[in-house]
This record gives structure tokens, sequence and C-alpha cells, in this order.
């Protein structure tokens, strides 16, 4: 999907559901993910619905990967302000790290998210530049800022 980075935030949070708090929705995902899957038989969680679309188990294990990634992005933003945000293939890592194999069970967290709580990162101040390449090879920039305690956490 080619989109600007202006395009890929709204879709993000349109994903809230119109206006709820992301760092609210992200501490409940994992509670809600693990009901969801509860008693559901392996088979069906490995199912893809269609063979370019991603199984249920391959779309948990893409959650707990991208919130490492998402976490490990703030910290080096954190440490080193106007760090580049290093991008992943996620097709790749399906394969590479065998989401196709991991349990789901195992893959969503007892408590809290993926890499902590959301209240772990408030008050940290998080500043993103996004650098897109146009059709035309030029890089277009867009900078960002967001407090710990909306977006990020």
């Amino acid at each position: 999907m080619k989109e600007t980075p202006q395009e890929y935030i709204q879709r993000m949070l349109g994903y809230t559901g119109g206006g709820e708090n992301p760092a609210k929705v992200q501490a409940a995902t994992a509670k809600k993910l693990a009901k969801l899957i509860k008693g559901v038989p392996a088979a069906k969680l490995k199912k893809r619905p269609a063979p370019e679309k991603w199984s249920v188990q391959e779309i948990v294990a893409h959650l707990a990967d991208t919130e490492i990634v998402g976490s490990w992005r703030i910290r080096a933003i954190l440490g080193a302000p106007g760090t580049p945000i290093q991008a992943f293939d996620q097709d790749a890592w399906v394969t590479a790290t065998h989401y196709a194999k991991r349990d789901p069970r195992q893959a969503v967290p007892v408590s809290g998210t993926w890499t902590g709580f959301p209240s772990d990162s408030l008050g940290m101040t998080v500043e993103v530049e996004v650098t897109a390449e146009t059709a035309s090879g030029a890089d277009t920039k867009m900078a960002s800022s967001s407090r710990a305690a909306g977006v990020v956490g």
C-alpha cells in the first residue's frame, strides 16, 4: 500500500474507533486478544482466510513483533533525537521468524503490553521526522512531536 506519512498516521489513528486514546487501546489489547483466542482450536488460528492473507496466529505474532519494534524505535529516538526510524519488511518477518509455528497464546502477554505498561512511558516526549520517497525519487519530510501520554503511550 503506497501512502503518505500523513495518510499512514490517519489510518493508524482510525483503528482506535474514532477518538479513543491510543494508549488505552494499546493497554487493553493484550487482554482482548487473549479473550478472543481462548478456546479456539489451533488449526483454526493457523488457517489463512486466503493464500495472500495472514492467519490469526500470524497476526498475533506480528502484533508482538511490531510492539517490540515500536518500543525500540521510541527508545532509540529518546536516546539520540533525530535517529532515523529503521523500516522492516513485515512480510519477510512472517517467514524469517516463523509466524506460522508460533503459539499465539504464548505471544499474548499475561498483563500490560508486550513491552510493559503504557504508563511506563508517561511524560516522555518523542519527536519523529518521517522521510518518504516520492514517485519522482525526491525525499519529502514530515516532522511530528507527541507526548507519550498521547500517541506513544
